[in-house]
C-alpha cells in the first residue's frame, strides 16, 4: 500500500473555513475528488478503501452510514420547516416541498415508463417482466404487499383511517372521506355493468 499524505490547502481569499483538500499518494499530488475515483476503479469502497461488497457507489457499511447521517441532515431541515432538498418553504406534514415533490414524481413517472418500455420491473429495474401479466416482479411485488399490509396495521393501531392516514372519527375502520370514495368509485366502476 502507498503512503497517502492529506493536506488542507486554505483558499486564498476566502474567509469562510472551505478548504482544498490535496492528497499525496506516492509522491504524487491529486484532488480528493480523483483519489475517489480512482478508488471507484480498483473496485474499493471511495468512502473507506475496503473492497467493495455491493454495485453501488459505498460500501454496505459506509452507505449505512451515510443514509443515518443524510436522514438525520433531512430531519432537521424539516423540524425547521425547511425543505431538504431545496431550501424552500415547508408545510407542516410535508417531507419535501410541493415543486420538489412534483419534480420528484415526475422523474419516477418517466422511469417507469422507461422501464416499462424496456420490459423491466417499474420498480427494480432488474428483472425482466415481458413474460409475467404484471409490470412489478414478484420480488417487488411481494415487498410492496408486506409494506402496505404493515402500514395499514400500524395505522390502525393508533386510531388512524388505515388507508389514508388521517384522524378516524367515525365508528367504521375507514374515516368518512374514504368510505365515500370507495361507494363513489364501486358505483362508478361496478353498478354501471348492472
Amino acid at each position: 500500500m502507498q503512503d497517502t499524505v492529506v493536506i488542507n490547502i486554505p483558499i486564498s481569499g476566502n474567509n469562510n473555513k472551505e478548504e482544498y483538500i490535496l492528497l499525496i499518494v506516492g509522491g504524487k499530488s491529486m484532488s480528493k475528488q480523483d483519489y475517489r475515483k480512482r478508488r471507484i476503479a480498483q473496485g474499493l469502497c471511495p468512502s473507506c478503501g475496503e473492497v467493495n461488497d455491493r454495485d453501488g457507489y459505498y460500501c454496505s457499511t459506509c452507505l449505512e452510514k451515510h443514509n443515518k447521517k443524510a436522514r438525520k441532515w433531512a430531519e432537521n431541515k424539516r423540524l425547521d420547516k425547511i425543505c431538504p432538498k431545496c431550501g424552500g418553504d415547508l408545510n407542516t406534514f410535508a417531507t419535501v416541498c410541493k415543486k420538489c415533490l412534483t419534480e420528484i414524481a415526475d422523474k419516477a413517472r418517466k422511469r417507469r415508463q422507461e422501464r416499462k418500455k424496456e420490459g423491466l420491473c417499474i420498480s427494480c429495474g432488474k428483472v425482466s417482466v415481458e413474460e409475467s401479466d404484471y409490470v412489478i416482479c414478484e420480488e417487488c411485488l411481494d415487498k410492496k404487499r408486506e409494506r402496505k399490509s404493515e402500514l395499514y396495521h400500524q395505522r390502525k393501531e393508533e386510531g388512524l383511517c388505515p388507508q389514508c392516514g388521517q384522524e378516524n372519527e367515525s365508528d367504521y375502520i375507514i374515516c368518512e372521506d374514504c368510505r365515500k370514495r370507495r361507494k363513489e368509485y364501486y358505483y362508478a366502476n361496478k353498478c354501471k355493468n348492472l
